[in-house]
């Protein structure tokens, strides 16, 4: 079963937009402020996300997928999409970054999908689940973000 969530988020930070885009798009350095990341490594033409096990009993995963990313300054965003093949779920997105007042508006877009070898009559928990901890992994990891672009010290992991 294919569970797949979309999630935007948007917040306000005191960096400039080259700062953020600077950051966003070093991915093991933007990784570092993600909860419940075990490792990112170089995969085919990417990064390969190994997230720690998620959820309880029948109902819990470690999802390992690959992405490329690739930052544009000029632009101000970052964009990944998924290399297939490479894991148990896939993640595409995209950053966009533009001036607010002295600092940056940060929009992010995040689609996140998980292959789960379950029978159907689980589909309704699963997605609970999913739906619960990805929201929880998005918020913390835009609310550290955010810590890092402002001054301070957001990250969670130290790699």
């Amino acid at each position: 079963m294919e569970l797949s969530r979309e999630i935007v988020r948007t917040f306000q930070t005191s960096a400039s937009p080259s700062r953020v885009i600077e950051l966003l798009g070093d991915v093991p350095r933007s990784g570092a402020h993600m909860p419940d990341v075990e490792r990112i490594d170089a995969c085919a033409d990417g990064h390969r996300w190994s997230m720690k096990r998620l959820g309880a009993g029948r109902v819990s995963l470690q999802a390992v997928y690959c992405s490329r990313f690739v930052a544009d300054l000029e632009a101000l965003t970052v964009t990944w999409g998924p290399r297939p093949d490479l894991g148990n779920s896939w993640a595409e997105g995209e950053w966009q970054v533009s001036v607010r007042g002295a600092g940056s508006e940060v929009r992010l877009r995040s689609v996140f999908g998980v292959n789960l070898p379950l029978p159907g009559l689980m589909k309704r928990p699963a997605l609970a689940v999913f739906e619960r901890e990805y929201g929880r992994l998005i918020k913390t990891y835009c609310e550290h973000l955010k810590r890092t672009l402002d001054g301070g010290d957001g990250r969670i992991h130290r790699w």
